[in-house]
């Protein structure tokens, strides 16, 4: 996935970017530099985040 320059979270979701991320990287870490971060946010990213 080409992840945008800018993530707008109306056309462009950083969740969607994010949980492509992970789909690609399956077993394998990925480090996420953040200021802010939600338990929903979390709950959005799960599935990806387990594997």
């Amino acid at each position: 996935m080409n992840i945008p320059y800018v993530i707008d979270n109306q056309t462009h979701r950083l969740v969607d970017g994010l949980n492509s991320l992970l789909a690609g990287h399956a077993g394998r870490s990925v480090e996420v530099a953040t200021a802010y971060c939600s338990i929903h946010g979390f709950a959005l990213l799960q599935d990806g985040l387990e594997h």
